[in-house]
């Protein structure tokens, strides 16, 4: 049985000392360096770039904030005279654009030629002249009676 391990023991020693085994075994450590260096230099560039992202997202976000609460603050708290006022104007005005579209509509549709309208009146009426004023009178003031301080 000696002779087998003695065998065996000098099959290894050949394998492990051949000048091929040592180039391999170089190789893979060189192969497996590199491959841990650039593993490496990519988690550092992963956490750069988580580093610029965050910074990224923390500013936006404080910026669109205050942007928010600037335009927040800006709104007037509107009465309900004020909403009414507003909701009726706006109404009114898309009433007559509506109609007027229609109108125009119909008239294209008859073959009628779409004139604008003279307006309704031709100038804001002149304010009136202002009266002249009055001319003021002198008013007589009563003087105050005289009392005699002597003695009679």
């Amino acid at each position: 049985m000696s002779k087998q391990i003695q065998t065996q023991a000098d099959k290894l020693l050949k394998i492990v000392t051949d000048q091929s085994t040592a180039a391999t075994y170089q190789q893979a450590l060189a192969v497996t360096w590199t491959i841990l260096k650039e593993t490496g230099y990519l988690l550092w560039l992963v956490v750069c770039l988580g580093l610029v992202f965050g910074d990224w997202v923390w500013k936006t976000g404080y910026r669109t904030g205050w942007n928010f609460r600037g335009w927040l603050n800006s709104f007037e708290q509107p009465s309900a005279d004020q909403v009414l006022s507003e909701t009726g104007k706006s109404i009114l005005e898309v009433g007559k654009s509506t109609a007027a579209n229609a109108i125009a509509a119909a008239k294209e549709q008859l073959g009628i030629e779409n004139k604008p309208e003279p307006p309704l009146v031709a100038s804001p009426p002149r304010p009136p002249k202002p009266a002249p004023a009055p001319e003021k009178v002198p008013v007589a003031t009563p003087e105050p009676p005289v009392v005699s301080t002597e003695e009679e």
